[in-house]
């Protein structure tokens, strides 16, 4: 089958710079392994140029063992990201009377991701049930799929035309999405402590294999009332880097934000050390077209340039952190990433 051509690989571009196209070579193609028979088999790569010459990039021998166990489904959480801290509102009071406790009229905190079945085929296989786990507790399914707020609220089946790009074999990949939403101030009224909490998706096909994500340790987040301490919640994204992103020499980490009472600085932390602030005010039309009521939303765009030739040839994680007006601190979230820079010789 053909291959996707073009991602990014610097490490790539910084080992052989003389080639224009070497910063943008990195190749992606996901096999279905089930259309073959298990046993031994020779995997081979061959690279075709405009002119039509062909060469062998590799070959490889490659163990196919599927069975039921082994066809899990698969997929990935987008949001939130590790470490976010996740608000409530209206904390105290009488627990709500409905399943999932979701209030409309209150804050709502979004799980998006998406998932496939390794098993899918055009009339068998695919994900059959979706869960939200908080702390090992199922708290929503998509059984409960419906309307919330304006939005659909705890289903699967979401259009994501991103991964269908990725994964053009699987019939479902065109609408894989899934999206849960949580109320955290009725999770607080029904017992739920503030502080620290582990979120995960569980996800079953219709043969019952079961997979976690993003993984059976799933993901740290804290949580707060934002009444406790008048500190109303942040909002934002981490653009770049993406997760596991590969990067080398001065790069732009870069995302948005914005802050009810008035954002001050996003703080830069790089594996737990403060490193600087970044830049804000640059235009985010994009943001401004799906948050229309949040004040300064239009500019709510937010760089920081970075010599990753600071830092060693590594795995590194990245902390944005939001000072608000009245001085209260929150994390967007963290992102880990690599860096490759060339040696330096004297």
């Amino acid at each position: 089958q053909a291959a996707l051509h073009g991602d990014a690989r610097p490490d790539v571009g910084a080992v052989y710079p003389d080639f224009p196209g070497a910063w943008h070579s990195g190749f992606v193609a996901n096999v279905d392994t089930t259309r073959i028979q298990d046993g031994m088999h020779e995997l081979s790569v061959i690279a075709t140029d405009r002119n039509g010459v062909s060469k062998l990039i590799g070959r490889r021998t490659v163990q196919i063992l599927n069975n039921e166990a082994n066809l899990k489904p698969f997929g990935y959480v987008d949001i939130p990201f590790r470490d976010a801290t996740l608000y409530g509102t209206q904390c105290g009071g009488a627990p709500p009377l409905v399943s999932p406790p979701v209030r409309p009229q209150q804050h709502l905190t979004n799980i998006r991701g998406w998932a496939l079945d390794l098993g899918t085929r055009v009339n068998t296989g695919r994900v059959a049930l979706a869960e939200l786990l908080i702390d090992g507790v199922r708290w929503a399914s998509t059984d409960d799929c419906g309307l919330v707020a304006g939005q659909y609220a705890n289903c699967y089946g979401l259009p994501r035309y991103d991964v269908q790009r990725f994964y053009p074999n699987y019939p479902d990949a065109p609408l894989s999405g899934f999206n849960f939403v949580i109320d955290i101030g009725a999770l607080f009224q029904l017992g739920v402590r503030e502080g620290h909490h582990t979120i995960k998706v569980r996800v079953l096909d219709q043969q019952q294999t079961v997979t976690e994500l993003p993984g059976p340790q799933g993901i740290p987040v804290f949580f707060k009332c934002a009444e406790t301490s008048f500190d109303f919640p942040a909002i934002g994204w981490i653009d770049v880097p993406t997760k596991f992103d590969y990067m080398g020499g001065t790069v732009v980490f870069q995302g948005w934000a914005a802050e009810e009472t008035g954002l001050v600085a996003i703080e830069i932390i790089i594996d737990g050390n403060y490193v600087g602030q970044a830049q804000l005010g640059f235009p985010r039309p994009d943001v401004a077209q799906y948050y229309p009521g949040v004040r300064n939303i239009a500019n709510s765009g937010w760089r920081f340039t970075m010599d990753t030739s600071k830092l060693s040839n590594a795995r590194h994680r990245l902390t944005a952190r939001v000072l608000d007006s009245v001085g209260n601190r929150s994390e967007l979230g963290s992102v880990d990433f690599y860096t490759y820079n060339p040696n330096i010789t004297p």
